[in-house]
Formats: structure tokens, C-alpha cells, sequence
């Protein structure tokens, strides 16, 4: 960290964020970076198939959100999402 006089990539103000802008970031786009496609492909495993994510490439991640809710818990989406923030 630059306060600490070094350099630490898992400083939080050298951190670089996904960035999801507003959740209104496609899934192909996600499907695009292998960091978050592997998340996606593990965290979703028991809710969605990989098949299943290709045909919603197109769609926002915020559609696809709507379609899940009531199917995947409320903090099982957030905590995706932030997971997904953090690729």
C-alpha cells in the first residue's frame, strides 16, 4: 500500500473491480473474463446449467436477477454479486 511505503496487490486502494455497471452488464459479457464465468458456472451450479447461461448471454445480469428471485435466495444473489465485483 502506498501508506505503507511498499507496494501490496491486496491493498484495497490498489484493487481493481469488476465493474457490473449497475448490474445492467450482459452475461456474455461476464462469460467473456474466465475468473467470473467460473464463478458464475460454480456458485449457480445447483440453480442453473451452463446451456442455461449461454442462451441468456445476451441478457443483463439485472433480467437474469429477476428470473432467479424466488427460486435463489436474496443474500445467495447479493453475495454473488459482490463476489462477481471483486473478479
Amino acid at each position: 500500500c502506498p501508506h505503507l511505503g511498499f507496494l501490496n496487490f491486496n491493498c484495497p486502494f490498489l484493487r481493481v473491480y469488476f465493474n457490473l455497471r449497475n448490474n445492467n452488464i450482459t452475461i456474455r459479457e461476464i462469460l467473456n473474463n474466465p475468473k467470473a464465468k467460473k464463478l458464475l458456472m460454480t456458485e449457480l451450479s445447483g440453480y442453473i446449467n451452463p446451456q442455461m447461461l449461454t442462451f441468456a448471454s445476451g441478457m443483463t445480469l439485472n433480467n437474469v436477477l429477476a428470473f432467479a428471485k424466488g427460486r435463489i435466495e436474496p443474500g445467495k444473489i447479493e453475495e454473488i454479486i459482490e463476489k462477481l465485483k471483486e473478479v
